[in-house]
């Protein structure tokens, strides 16, 4: 799981991986939040999510997609709109705005899956 450590909300902050060869990736899951627990939300509920990340896949050009998560507790969220098209050896997730956590101020992503094949 990933938590910003920055100050404020994590705006702005971004989680990037360096791919170790380019991919075709035909489909993102997200597990967005601190799933700490599955059996207790306070975690879940007490840490910021994400609402909306902006996604961006480079090769040999930038391609950028926006995600908008759906407020609630469900697991392997898609990003709606993300192309079985994107090549790219890297891959950054960048928060663009938050829904509030109830106690703590730092922003969770439990966790990223990225699906496809090596071009």
């Amino acid at each position: 799981s990933w938590q910003e450590g920055a100050d404020g909300s994590g705006i702005g902050e971004w989680v990037e991986y360096d791919l170790d060869r380019t991919y075709q990736m035909g489909e993102i899951h997200l597990w967005l939040g601190n799933w700490n627990d599955s059996q207790d939300t306070d975690y879940f509920y007490g840490n910021n999510r994400p609402m909306d990340l902006r996604i961006t896949v480079w090769e040999e050009e930038e391609m950028t997609f926006d995600y908008t998560y759906i407020r609630g507790r469900e697991s392997g969220n898609r990003p709606e709109g993300f192309p079985g098209y994107a090549r790219g050896s890297r891959i950054r997730f960048t928060i663009e705005s938050v829904y509030a956590g109830d106690t703590w101020d730092d922003t969770c992503i439990a966790e990223i899956s990225i699906y496809g094949s090596a071009v």
